[in-house]
């Protein structure tokens, strides 16, 4: 069955800090990649060990073509700022940073901010329709939180 690997990317590449036995938020980024996929039925189905046909390479295939033509994603981390209710806006990045996407815009991305246990969260969500296939979306999570510290003061 599915299983979800948590990490940090650094300086020296990815990090696993976790190895979580069932569908977790990456299985998101699957189903925007290959939408006609019945991921909930495969998952039951393989814990079932009833997904004899199911063979991991044939399906990474598959989850990495998908991948590679379909780019989304995003970044989110708690901050120390108290927020008090939840919100969200629309953002543009150009070679500048992020801003508010005008009306009537279509935006790269929203930005979400709320209350959390520490004070606070952020959390950028990256348009499929808009983000380059190819780049790593690293520097373009950096460029979204640098926005949220300036922007809503997040810290």
């Amino acid at each position: 069955g599915w299983f979800t690997l948590d990490g940090i990317i650094g300086s020296d590449g990815f990090v696993g800090t976790e190895c979580n036995p069932r569908p977790g938020a990456g299985i998101g980024y699957l189903a925007a990649a290959i939408p006609d996929f019945p991921s909930d039925a495969v998952q039951y189905l393989a814990v079932a060990g009833q997904a004899p046909w199911l063979r991991a390479a044939e399906f990474e295939a598959v989850a990495l073509e998908a991948g590679d033509r379909v780019r989304w994603g995003g970044g989110w981390t708690p901050i120390t700022t108290r927020v008090e209710a939840t919100r969200s806006e629309t953002l543009m990045i150009d070679d500048a940073g992020f801003r508010v996407a005008a009306d009537g815009e279509p935006p790269d991305a929203t930005l979400t901010v709320g209350p959390g246990a520490v004070g606070g969260f952020i959390r950028f969500e990256f348009a499929a329709s808009r983000t380059p296939v190819g780049p790593s979306l690293g520097p373009r999570i950096a460029a979204a939180f640098a926005y949220a510290d300036v922007a809503h003061g997040a810290r």
